[in-house]
């Protein structure tokens, strides 16, 4: 039995939940609410489909609840934590399902770095840095400090999770703080949106990965 989380009422998590099915391809999937609101779900499942009614004596979790109760279990995941280094050219600014995650290259511009995927680029620079550029986004070094990542073999194979703690500029190197809980090399780390510490707690948002519900490609800059 897999209870997945509270995400649900958004673009993003009908994605989520939909990848989530289609990774595991459950025997039936029990979802608590009105039948309305999963219309896309019964028709890609069907008879594998049972929707139930919220029971009266289920409450409602706020959004502190949930914070609080993702802090204990992040301090409790990364407390088994070591210390990695990794190249910058292990980064990657997209998720392994999209066929660009493993086409990302790295290539030296002035005293940025450009990680260049089809139709996308980010250009990483050091603080106070490159000003302008061409690419669709231009991102400082300091803002992937704190990031929670992904950690993934060169087959796109989740592998375990880290926090990027300090980014080695001059060496082209950075480390992080992780925990690999599934046997293989690491060859790809993927920045996520929250920063957290060593002990869960959440410090911000920041995203530079590429949305995979965004529509039209638009101009940035941090």
């Amino acid at each position: 039995v897999l209870d997945t989380c509270g995400l649900f009422r958004s673009p993003v998590g009908y994605l989520l939940k939909m990848l989530k099915i289609r990774l595991i391809e459950p025997e039936m999937v029990l979802a608590l609410g009105e039948r309305e609101e999963f219309l896309p779900f019964a028709a890609f499942l069907q008879d594998r489909f049972l929707p139930l009614p919220v029971p009266p004596e289920a409450s409602k979790k706020d959004y502190l609840h949930r914070r609080d109760h993702r802090q204990k279990l992040f301090a409790l995941y990364f407390s088994a934590g070591e210390e990695m280094r990794f190249p910058l050219a292990f980064l990657r600014f997209s998720l392994p399902w999209y066929p660009s995650f493993f086409l990302w290259e790295m290539v030296e511009e002035g005293n940025g770095v450009r990680f260049a995927g089809p139709g996308e680029e980010v250009l990483l620079v050091p603080v106070g840095g490159i000003e302008g550029g061409s690419a669709s986004r231009i991102v400082p070094v300091d803002a992937l400090e704190g990031l929670i990542c992904g950690l993934f073999g060169r087959d796109g194979k989740d592998l375990g999770l880290g926090i990027i703690e300090r980014v080695l500029w001059e060496e082209r190197m950075f480390l992080l703080w992780g925990v690999q809980c599934v046997p293989g090399k690491v060859e790809a780390v993927v920045p996520g949106t929250i920063r957290l510490t060593r002990e869960g707690e959440e410090r911000g948002r920041f995203s530079v990965c590429l949305s995979p519900l965004r529509l039209e490609r638009r101009m940035w800059r941090l």
